[in-house]
């Protein structure tokens, strides 16, 4: 397998997962709208969708469960981040190992720097959603 087969099927697997989020999340704003327009049919009363200045019995610490829309914002970017860093590095260190230039070759330690930061900011996530498990408990 050559290296442009490899980028190749590294951007096909890239773009089917996006589009696979991508239409999960349009299925749930979907979902969203259905129950509202269903609630709002039968005369309930529906909050806005967490927005600040919204209904200050239903803000956005409330309607997710303790934890505020920035927080979500940021564990999801972290996470992003993390995956990003590690299959960076990860492919650093393959196209390295790959090429034919014994002096380049030898650089392919080169990978490790994002890949292991990419570890630590997984750790970092990961330790984030366990301490507010623990909290909840």
């Amino acid at each position: 397998m050559n290296l442009e087969s490899l980028v190749f099927a590294l951007v096909a697997v890239a773009a089917i997962c996006w589009l696979v989020v991508r239409q999960q999340n349009l299925r749930l704003r979907q979902m969203h709208h259905r129950e509202r327009l269903a609630a709002l049919d039968k005369g309930h009363y529906t909050p806005p969708a967490a927005h600040p200045e919204g209904d200050p019995e239903m803000s956005s610490t409330s309607l997710n469960g303790g934890t505020s829309n920035a927080t979500d914002w940021f564990r999801t970017t972290t996470l992003g981040l993390s995956f990003l860093l590690m299959f960076g590095g990860a492919g650093l260190l393959v196209a390295f190992i790959v090429i034919e230039d014994p002096e380049m070759r030898k650089l392919w330690s080169i990978g490790l720097i994002p890949a292991m930061a990419g570890f630590g900011l997984f750790a970092f996530w990961l330790l984030g959603v366990l301490m507010d498990r623990n909290k909840d408990d």
